[in-house]
């Protein structure tokens, strides 16, 4: 909401899903857990936009802390750039 107010209207807090979402996400993703203090630190954000470019922005900005759950367009975008990072920076030895 810091940087999109009006994205406000579409943020639905998940009371009562934490315990949940944080054992679903342990088990799907290799990646450390994000750490939810709270039930007010889980939200969904249900909306549409205008282009992919500021929203996956956004998206790879914050990865350990949100999970695109639908939207192939913007998944699939994801995978783009984040493909393009790793082989641009591959491993250092």
């Amino acid at each position: 909401m810091e940087e999109y107010p009006l994205a406000e209207k579409n943020l639905i807090a998940q009371d009562g899903l934490l315990e949940i979402c944080q054992v679903l996400y342990e088990d799907a993703f290799s990646l450390p857990p994000h750490k939810m203090e709270s039930e007010e630190d889980f939200w969904i954000w249900d909306g549409t936009v205008r282009g992919l470019d500021g929203v996956g922005r956004f998206v790879l900005g914050l990865e350990g802390n949100i999970e695109v759950m639908e939207g192939d367009a913007l998944i699939d975008w994801i995978k783009r750039h984040a493909n393009h990072i790793y082989e641009t920076y591959p491993e250092h030895e």
